[in-house]
């Protein structure tokens, strides 16, 4: 018998994904923007112009579940530092292992695209409890504090290479 996860197909997006992605991404940003009282969130406000740009700058990948995409993530790189960013996951479907798999899969795919990379960066916010465990739990560790989009406190962790 298949497991949930074994069902998630993640594969490189499309640029004719880019309206669902920024879909999947508004439903999971939203419910950090509720968690916090902050909505000035820029993965929430973040428009379809701006994500098409995005796109184009970086690797982005698909978590798929018969063929509805359920879940993305993101990575870039810039003086061997990759910055993974937006692992978003429909909130139905959180805690299954989804982003687990997004991530191990964009930090893979990432080693083999960007082969200067060092170590990789993620942000979170600073109550986000259950992605800070998902991080600490595949090997990053808090690096930093700062206050960005209306006041918000991020962690940034990182993992070395």
């Amino acid at each position: 018998m298949d497991t949930f996860t074994e069902k998630i197909c993640i594969e490189n997006a499309s640029e004719k994904e880019l309206e669902a992605i920024l879909e999947v991404q508004k439903s999971a940003f939203i419910k950090e923007a509720e968690r916090h009282h902050n909505y000035a969130i820029p993965g929430l406000n973040q428009s379809l112009g701006e994500l098409a740009n995005e796109f184009n700058h970086s690797l982005v990948l698909t978590a798929k579940l018969d063929g509805k995409i359920v879940g993305s993530v993101r990575s870039s790189c810039k003086d061997g530092i990759c910055t993974i960013s937006k692992l978003v996951v429909k909130p139905e479907f959180h805690k299954r292992g989804i982003g687990r798999k997004l991530l191990q899969e964009i930090e893979a795919k990432s080693k083999k695209q960007y082969h200067t990379a060092n170590k990789f960066v993620i942000y979170t916010a600073k109550n986000s409890f259950d992605n800070i465990g998902l991080y600490e739990s595949a090997g990053y560790e808090k690096t930093a504090l700062e206050l960005v989009a209306n006041d918000m406190p991020l962690i940034s962790l990182e993992k070395k290479l």
